[in-house]
């Protein structure tokens, strides 16, 4: 008979998504579902702990950079109507270069890993991470909004600068009707979207709540059947919609382990996946064997995933073989976060 009870799953899918509902970071729910979590580590016999973090609101952060953009873009418009093109331009990328730091200045709040881990009696082998964040959602993912705002804001930026040094050679008339052309399109379309929906938080039943209920099922079943050799430490990761930051807080204050498996958004879809990688430009591979060990278990698909972040990336930065399994329609409508 297989150990592993499917229903032992779906009883903590409903408590994370349905009962306890959306957790975004740093929230009371995100904490009831840390204390959820280390309850089950506890009855389970793992040696239990929380590791409290700082981190700043994703979404605060793209809403602080765009009002800052907002006012240099509106005073841009008087002052290189009455300063030198060349000092409206150094203005305006200093403003830039400050956007980028502001967000180290805003409030932060704070979150929390759950760790468990089994221990072995004498020294152990490997050290094996399992991890799963426990934290949903706004509606409008602030790392994607981020991704795109930064997109934009590039292109947006290299039209603004070809501008105002066309205003050295064509003159100031251009500047009034080039203006309006590069800043409304920018204005609407990087405001408008978490003005209205920053608030609208998601229940997280496949991002992530399923991740958590697998990994609570696979902590029971070593629990009761423990490895030889091989310490296993189990790790509900907190703000991962954050930016990662839960990971990064554990690899911060603890030892790098040998392998890392994360589990992340495996509700959606008939079949499951190990994530390639991330990036486009900037990319992250997993680890190609442990890929291929993992689709040695059964029908199990490659993805990459261009925009999208995992909890492997901070580990495959510090060289820990690492991967993450997934859903094959990860991102798709057809999940269970509604």
């Amino acid at each position: 008979m297989d150990p592993f009870e499917v229903r032992n799953s779906f009883e903590h899918l409903d408590k994370l998504s349905y009962d306890i509902g959306p957790r975004l970071a740093g929230t009371g729910r995100s904490r009831q579902a840390s204390e959820y979590i280390k309850q089950q580590f506890d009855d389970f016999g793992l040696e239990t702990r929380f590791q409290v973090f700082d981190f700043v609101n994703s979404i605060k952060k793209v809403r602080a950079r765009v009002t800052l953009l907002v006012v240099i873009f509106i005073a841009s418009l008087f002052m290189n109507l009455y300063l030198n093109p060349l000092l409206t331009l150094t203005i305006v990328l200093s403003g830039y270069g400050v956007a980028y730091v502001l967000p180290r200045f805003l409030p932060k709040e704070k979150d929390r890993n759950v760790i468990g881990t089994l221990k072995q009696e004498g020294e152990a082998e490997k050290q094996i991470l399992v991890g799963a964040h426990y934290d949903s959602a706004n509606c409008i993912k602030g790392r994607k909004l981020g991704s795109f705002f930064g997109i934009s804001l590039r292109i947006v930026l290299a039209g603004f600068i070809g501008l105002l040094i066309s205003t050295v050679f064509i003159g100031k008339e251009i500047w009034l009707v080039g203006w309006l052309v590069t800043a409304v399109p920018y204005l609407f379309v990087c405001t408008l979207p978490f003005w209205f929906y920053e608030d609208l938080v998601s229940p997280g039943a496949d991002d992530n709540a399923s991740g958590v209920s697998v990994m609570l099922e696979v902590a029971r079943v070593c629990s009761e059947y423990p490895p030889e050799n091989v310490e296993i430490t189990f790790v509900g990761f907190g703000a991962e919609e954050q930016g990662l930051k839960g990971s990064e807080a554990f690899l911060n204050k603890f030892p790098a382990p040998d392998l890392f498996l994360n589990i992340d958004s495996v509700g959606g879809g008939d079949e499951l996946s190990v994530i390639q990688g991330n990036g486009v430009i900037r990319k992250h591979r997993t680890t190609s064997k442990l890929n291929s060990r993992i689709r040695e278990e059964g029908n199990i698909k490659n993805i990459w995933t261009p925009l999208a972040g995992h909890d492997h990336i901070p580990f495959l930065e510090k060289n820990v073989e690492s991967t993450t399994l997934s859903s094959s329609e990860t991102g798709s409508g057809n999940s269970l976060d509604r």
